[in-house]
């Protein structure tokens, strides 16, 4: 996949688009400015997604908001990233809480996790217009701060997966949480 993404996209080296991941847990944040990254700071359960490599894994980033689908009004929205494997790919939406709002005046994550299901409609299907999902089971995950603190509400993630797969040739399962195993 990252030969068929570098030849398509061909600013994506230069960029740092595509990046292996470390075995084990990793950890990573979306920066108001740049691109989806190795968390840089202390571990935040609210603010960064946590990647678990299986051992003997090799997992792939792909930073698609900001690096591989540039910045501006007339870009098209997409998710923040991916995670694949040779048989699994994850794509990831970050929509969290501003950073001065406290959780319990928290009122948005249902409406951030709508959202988060359209940019992730629309990335896969872009994916899958471009030839890059062929084999790969296919899982999209909100990242809106619903987990650990509250579950997500059973029947707007049932509603969302059926939306996500009547809108995407792929079968996708659909999660609201903060972490992948892969």
């Amino acid at each position: 996949m990252q030969r068929a993404i570098e030849q398509q996209y061909t600013h994506c080296r230069q960029r740092n688009c595509v990046q292996v991941c470390p075995t084990g847990s990793s950890h990573y944040e979306d920066p108001t400015n740049g691109c989806v990254r190795w968390a840089v700071e202390a571990y935040d359960e609210e603010r960064h997604f946590t990647v678990h490599a299986e051992e003997r894994r090799s997992v792939t980033l792909i930073a698609i908001d900001k690096c591989l689908i540039g910045q501006g009004a007339n870009k098209p929205k997409r998710c923040d990233c991916a995670f694949y494997t040779n048989d699994k790919i994850a794509f990831v939406e970050f929509k969290l809480r501003p950073p001065d709002r406290e959780r319990e005046e928290d009122t948005r994550q249902t409406k951030r996790l709508e959202e988060a299901a359209e940019q992730l409609i629309a990335s896969i299907k872009s994916f899958e217009a471009d030839g890059f999902i062929t084999t790969q089971g296919v899982e999209a995950y909100a990242h809106v701060g619903f987990q650990p603190i509250i579950p997500a509400p059973t029947t707007t993630l049932q509603n969302l997966s059926a939306l996500i797969n009547a809108e995407t040739r792929s079968l996708v399962d659909f999660y609201a949480s903060n972490e992948v195993t892969l």
